[in-house]
């Protein structure tokens, strides 16, 4: 699969992906891959805990992207 994201959002995964290597070493720091799929696995928890919340910022985001 292929997704567009935001600059802004890339750069905030670099940022944190760099932090993580300085932290853990970067023989331990998490590939960015293994972030995004806890990133993605905590959003699907918070919409299944927050629902109307999260479908309003989903929204909100959608909107400018048009």
């Amino acid at each position: 699969m292929t997704f567009k994201i935001q600059e802004s959002v890339v750069n905030r995964l670099d940022r944190l992906h760099l932090q993580l290597q300085l932290d853990l070493g970067k023989a331990n720091a998490p590939y960015k891959e293994v972030i995004v799929e806890e990133a993605i696995s905590l959003l699907l928890e918070e919409m299944e805990s927050n629902r109307d919340e999260l479908i309003e910022v989903l929204q909100e985001r959608q909107s400018q992207r048009k």
